[in-house]
């Protein structure tokens, strides 16, 4: 008799407290997750990967493993919110002698997992007074979206293009992206209550 008045009281409480009332919140300012030597095509790539048909535009894919980063963003008991706040893309050594002062823009999207249009995330224009020649470009992301409704099963999906207006090879280059990560997970689901 007392387990199941202390198993009532229990349910009365969890459904009148209107969230979990067994939760961690854990916040990350900064989880940084660097992907190696990623290959870009220079310009008059194939077709392919031209941006809508233009071969002064090429596009390359990428993957953000969040969940090997923070493995709890994979179970089922977990709600968060995923911020890009930075993006940069560096050329590796295997890039020496490449500069990157023939790109005029570039562009991050990332892909909703139901196959919907993609949504820029980040953005790139060569100022017209920029003269330098670059090894790296470093792009801000939009902090105000939220980037957990496109992550699945821990992992993130982005199209990086890359607009030239100067004759560029192909190169290679380390794409690190930064976000901010807050996680509440809810002890009560992982129980069973």
């Amino acid at each position: 008799m007392r387990k199941h008045l202390l198993a009532a009281v229990l349910l009365a409480l969890l459904a009148g407290c209107g969230g979990p009332l067994l939760f961690a919140d854990l916040t990350i300012p900064e989880l940084a997750v660097t992907l190696p030597q990623q290959a870009f095509p220079g310009m008059a790539a194939d077709p392919s990967r031209w941006c809508a048909g233009q071969p002064d535009c090429v596009t390359t894919d990428l993957t953000y493993d969040l969940g090997e980063q923070v493995s709890v963003l994979t179970r089922p008991d977990v709600q968060y919110e995923l911020r890009l706040t930075t993006l940069a893309i560096a050329l590796d050594a295997a890039s020496a002698g490449t500069d990157l002062r023939g790109v005029k823009s570039a562009s991050v999207e990332v892909f909703p997992p139901d196959g919907s249009a993609p949504v820029v995330v980040a953005s790139y224009t060569r100022a017209a007074s920029d003269t330098a020649t670059p090894t790296s470009l470093a792009v801000s992301g939009d902090s105000t979206l939220d980037l957990s409704p496109f992550v699945q099963a821990g992992q993130l999906h982005a199209r990086v293009s890359v607009s030239y207006d100067a004759p560029t090879p192909p190169f290679t280059a380390d794409v690190r992206a930064t976000f901010y990560l807050k996680v509440k997970l809810d002890y009560g689901k992982t129980l069973g209550l």
